[in-house]
C-alpha cells in the first residue's frame, strides 16, 4: 500500500484541529479573505499569509500592524512594503499572488530567539517496523539574519535542540520536561491525523517556543525531509529514521557516486 502525502496545508490543520487533546497547541489559522485578514490583524497584530501548496516556505509572508500610525507592512524574504489601510494591503496582496492560488492566514507567534534570530522545532513522528507510532527526533532550526522563515534552504540554519533551549535559559530538567511534552503532542498529532488520512507513515511538526516557552504547531509536514537531521553532530537519530523510513517503503533519490581518479 503506498505512502499517503497530504499537499493541503489546510487540510492539515483542520484534522490536526479536530482533536480537543491538540487544538489547543494550533495557532488560529484561516482561508485568506479579506475579512479574515482584518479580523485578524485586528485580533494579533502579526499574522502570516502562506500558500495552501507550497514546500520549504516558499511564498510564506509576515504581515503587522503598527501601533504607531496605523500603516500596515508586508515583508517576503528581505523585502519589505507598508500600507495606509487594510484594504490597501489586501489588494496588493490578492495582485501580488494569492489571487491565483488559495492561500491561508495563521496567527503570528512571537519566537523564542537564537542569537538574535527566532527559531522552531522539528519534531519528526514515524512508523515503526512494529506499526507503532514513534518520536524518532527533534532539532531547531534558526531563521537567516533578515528571513521570514527558518527553512534551510532560505538562509536558515540546524542546531541541535538542547543547544537552543540553553540559550533561552531553560536547564537540563526543564528540557527534559519540554521534550516530554512534544513527546505526548507529536503521539497525539498522530492520532489526529490518522483519523483522515490512513495512509500517513510519517510526520515532520514545525513547533514554535513563545516567550513564555509555550509550544504551538505551526505546520504539520506528511513528508518531512530527513536529510535535516544529517546537519547535526550526532546521527544516531537520522539513521533510526532512515531505517523506519526504508521498512515503511519511502523512496530516497539515488545517490551520486563518486568516480574515481584517474
Amino acid at each position: 500500500m503506498s505512502i499517503q502525502y497530504v499537499r493541503s496545508k489546510w487540510l492539515r490543520t483542520e484534522a490536526v484541529a479536530r482533536d480537543r487533546r491538540v487544538r489547543a497547541y494550533v495557532p488560529e489559522t484561516a482561508i485568506f479573505a479579506a475579512g479574515s485578514l482584518t479580523r485578524m490583524l485586528n485580533s494579533y497584530n502579526t499574522v502570516y499569509v502562506k500558500p495552501d501548496h507550497g514546500n520549504h516556505g516558499t511564498g510564506v509572508m509576515r504581515v503587522w500592524r503598527s501601533k504607531a500610525g496605523g500603516k500596515y507592512s508586508v515583508q517576503s524574504g528581505s523585502r519589505t512594503r507598508s500600507y495606509r489601510s487594510v484594504g490597501a494591503l489586501y489588494t496588493a496582496l490578492q495582485a501580488a499572488r494569492i489571487g491565483r492560488q488559495r492561500y491561508l492566514v495563521q496567527r503570528g507567534i512571537r519566537l523564542c530567539r537564537y542569537e538574535g534570530r527566532p527559531f522552531d522545532l522539528r519534531i519528526m513522528v514515524q512508523s515503526n517496523p512494529e506499526h507503532k507510532w514513534e518520536v524518532t527526533g527533534m532539532l531547531a532550526r534558526v531563521a537567516g539574519s533578515r528571513g521570514v522563515v527558518t527553512n534551510v534552504r532560505h538562509g536558515g540554519a540546524v542546531v541541535s535542540m538542547d543547544r537552543v533551549c540553553r540559550s533561552i535559559g531553560m536547564n537540563l530538567s526543564q528540557i527534559a520536561a519540554l521534550r516530554s511534552r512534544l513527546r505526548k503532542v507529536g503521539l497525539r498529532t498522530s492520532s489526529a491525523m490518522l483519523r483522515r488520512f490512513k495512509r500517513i507513515k510519517e510526520l515532520g511538526l514545525d513547533v514554535g517556543l513563545d516567550k513564555s516557552r509555550r509550544p504551538w504547531i505551526i505546520e504539520v509536514n506528511t513528508s518531512p525531509d530527513l536529510s535535516l537531521f544529517l546537519r547535526v553532530k550526532d546521527h544516531r537519530e537520522f539513521r533510526k529514521m532512515y531505517k523506519y523510513a526504508l521498512a515503511y517503503g519511502k523512496k530516497f533519490p539515488p545517490r551520486k557516486s563518486k568516480r574515481s581518479k584517474k
